[in-house]
């Protein structure tokens, strides 16, 4: 009995060391690498160079007691200019395929829109038939904006929308021209003008596209909408130029559009750091 049992544990341990030999000798499997990605995180500063169509769109008003009543004309205008500036901003990349960022601008532009009628039933325009004609001119010097951006990447490229709060000096001008019988057939001829500076606050929404071509160096392209509201005001004449002495003037409304296209130029700043998901 001695000797069956020795030989029973003994063909169970050359079995278990068969075994343990067996399972070292299979292969190794490295584990998979992890994805890289280009990261969009940190600061950058650009420059950017395009275009945009300024459109004014409202009414004006040539109000008199006497002789001739309120006379409203519709007033539509559009005008293109070229448009360069600056950015600075902020990116996080806070997935493997989203980043949030915050982003400011300043561009300069000279879009101008420019408007005639005239003061009496007929609206016959830059022609005075002894009841004078008006002017508006509207010019915008400078848009900015504070916006948001959330993005969607592919690697080096992103799709992004933003949004925010825009900003923009629109300079007015009206004039008088009624030199033939006065405005109104007043029967006192004058000439005459006047202008405003207004720096206005709207809102701004879009979206484009950005490839991260060199690790520091990222090149966009980018649509903006901007809005900044409806400017008005009113512009009073003598009363000795107005028929019958009494108050007259002339009163404005528009709308103030903008619509932008540019591409930008940024640089990167910190190490090409790539980051790991």
């Amino acid at each position: 009995m001695r000797k069956i049992l020795l030989t029973f544990v003994a063909s169970f341990l050359a079995a278990g060391s068969a075994s343990a030999a067996d399972i070292a000798a299979r292969p190794y499997t490295k584990a998979p690498a992890m994805a890289q990605v280009y990261d969009w995180t940190g600061f950058y500063i650009g420059v950017d160079l395009g275009g945009v169509s300024q459109r004014d769109s409202g009414d004006s008003n040539f109000f008199q007691p006497t002789a001739i009543a309120n006379n409203f004309l519709a007033l539509s205008g559009s005008n293109t200019s070229f448009i360069g500036g600056g950015h600075i901003g902020y990116n996080w990349q806070f997935a493997p395929t989203w980043v949030l960022g915050i982003e400011a601008d300043a561009q300069w532009l000279n879009a101008k829109n420019s408007f005639c009628r005239g003061l009496d039933t007929n609206l016959t325009g830059c022609t005075d038939t002894g009841f004078g004609f008006a002017t508006i001119e509207s010019e915008t010097k400078w848009l900015a904006t504070v916006r948001g951006r959330l993005g969607w990447t592919f690697d080096r490229f992103m799709v992004y929308g933003t949004g925010g709060v825009a900003f923009g000096e629109v300079d007015t001008n009206v004039g008088f021209n009624c030199l033939v019988a006065g405005c109104a057939n007043s029967g006192f001829n004058i000439a005459t003008s006047g202008s405003v500076s207004d720096t206005r606050t709207g809102w701004v929404a879009g979206g484009g596209i950005e490839w991260a071509f060199a690790n520091n160096w990222l090149v966009r392209a980018e649509y903006l909408h901007v809005d900044l509201g409806t400017a008005t005001g009113t512009v009073f004449l003598p009363s000795a130029a107005c028929s019958g002495g009494t108050v007259c003037g002339q009163s404005y409304s528009r709308d103030l559009t903008y619509d932008m296209g540019r591409v930008g130029l940024s640089y990167k700043f910190g190490s090409p750091v790539i980051a790991k998901y």
